[in-house]
């Protein structure tokens, strides 16, 4: 595990632990999705599909991690800052909402089938699982001798809460991918999301 800022060191160069998640986290569910796409609905789709959420989670990515410009836009003379700023509040709605706006105009134009929707909302939940996992993410103090020492203090360990959430989540909608009914899981990850952040949301830092 990684705490967000801390430098990883590979080589010459050196990459903050958010982005080394993030990497990890895209390159296996990119592989799961990949690999359910080209067998279910053939090579042609598999890779227009996966190209389209590729250029949608980039999108999103960037608006992300760009978001704090729009509250201060000096930011953008020092783009070294930039690297280890973040979200803040709206953040992660401005960029899901975009997701969604960009990849449903694609899915309108290309007439996909709504059961390859629900294979890309497995993969999402492999990915954000991974990344939530990967990386230390202390909440407020436990008020007790247990939990995640940081800053000399036990913290709630929002990483875990939330990466086990996110399997729990996955392993039901493995099952509803499996029950063969089309669209239930990219409901259900919606939902989901929206639970995670309800029952983290006492522990966020």
């Amino acid at each position: 595990m990684m705490k967000r800022h801390d430098l990883i060191t590979m080589g010459p160069f050196q990459f903050p632990g958010w982005l080394i998640a993030l990497a990890v986290a895209f390159v296996l569910s990119y592989g799961l999705l990949s690999l359910i796409l080209k067998r279910k609905w053939g090579n042609n789709t598999k890779e227009e599909i996966t190209s389209a959420v590729t250029g949608t989670i980039v999108a999103g990515f960037i608006l992300y991690h760009m978001w704090p410009l729009f509250g201060n836009w000096s930011m953008i003379l020092n783009p070294s800052q930039l690297l280890f700023t973040s979200g803040g509040p709206f953040a992660k709605e401005a960029a899901v909402l975009l997701g969604a706006i960009v990849l449903g105009l694609m899915w309108k134009k290309k007439k996909w089938s709504l059961h390859a929707a629900d294979d890309i909302s497995l993969s999402i939940f492999l990915g954000y699982s991974l990344y939530s996992l990967l990386l230390i993410q202390p909440g407020l103090s436990t008020g007790g001798s247990w939990g995640l020492m940081y800053d000399g203090n036990f913290h709630h360990p929002l990483h875990v809460y939330e990466g086990t959430l996110g399997l729990v989540f996955l392993w039901f909608g493995a099952n509803w991918v499996i029950s063969k009914q089309p669209f239930i899981l990219t409901l259900y990850l919606a939902f989901s999301v929206v639970a995670i952040d309800l029952l983290l949301k006492p522990v966020s830092p």
